[in-house]
């Protein structure tokens, strides 16, 4: 997830050796798509998917970089040329889309760009804790006055963002996906559930279901919850305790009891 979009666009997934699924592209041609934006390298989204997109006679445009902490500045900056945008997200590259999945909605609406940080060493994730070299370059490239921070970040990255002059805002708790959702939700004015038409319900254990769910969301003005297996968190619970919205929409990785807890009502499942 590498941040909000000029537009709200429809979120397709692909295997990440492959082309085009028949699936997505039925879904492509219907929509009747004539530019893409493919975010990520080939070892992420293969050079097929490329093919298959020109033999579609649709534009591409890849925004990649060295890993996914360099693609998601990519795509911040992508965005930032496109929207003037001033707000960043910072969200752990570790655990980032459990908790952009209830902040994703308003950095897709609010036009705020989401950049990860690095939980601590791994392949993917290789500055250990602190920013990317390139990040200062970023920040004085561009006029950013405000940092939110989605979940939880290594203590090292407030350490390198103080000489910026940055307070960041924390939006959520640490290791707590549902909570940071239901904030997030609610700083957009959605103070619970029935204050809007569409609810999304992903689990936290999904990767691309909340990356999915979180576009649709923004789309539609809705709101966006997780579960965790068969239980419904508290912080989840207490946001639908009201009457549930018209739309209540299920990832398919959600457990039913789940669903049917958090809905009140019969919902519907997307996916296989």
């Amino acid at each position: 997830v590498g941040g909000g979009t000029a537009t709200v666009r429809p979120l397709i997934g692909v295997p990440a050796d492959g082309g085009l699924t028949p699936a997505a592209r039925n879904d492509i041609v219907r929509m009747g798509a004539r530019s893409a934006l493919i975010v990520g390298g080939t070892a992420a989204v293969a050079s097929q998917v490329d093919r298959d997109l020109d033999g579609l006679g649709i534009a591409t445009t890849r925004l990649a970089g060295a890993n996914r902490i360099h693609t998601a500045q990519i795509v911040a900056q992508w965005v930032i040329d496109r929207t003037g945008a001033t707000t960043l997200f910072l969200s752990d590259a570790d655990t980032d889309v459990r908790d952009v999945a209830g902040t994703g909605p308003w950095a897709a609406q609010a036009r705020i760009p989401v950049l990860l940080v690095a939980g601590g060493p791994s392949p993917t994730t290789p500055y250990g804790g602190r920013l990317a070299p390139q990040f200062g370059a970023f920040l004085l490239r561009n006029t950013i006055d405000q940092v939110l921070i989605a979940g939880e970040v290594h203590p090292g990255t407030l350490t390198d963002l103080s000489p910026y002059d940055l307070r960041p805002t924390r939006i959520g708790a640490a290791n707590d996906p549902a909570v940071t959702a239901v904030e997030a939700n609610r700083s957009r004015g959605i103070d619970r559930s029935a204050d809007t038409s569409r609810l999304a319900v992903v689990d936290n254990a999904s990767w691309l279901e909340p990356a999915a769910a979180m576009v649709h969301v923004a789309a539609f003005n809705g709101a966006i919850v997780t579960t965790d297996d068969q239980t419904v968190p508290d912080a989840t619970a207490t946001f639908t305790s009201a009457p549930s919205p018209a739309t209540v929409t299920c990832g398919a990785s959600v457990h039913p009891d789940a669903c049917a807890e958090v809905a009140g009502t019969d919902p519907t499942f997307v996916g296989p």
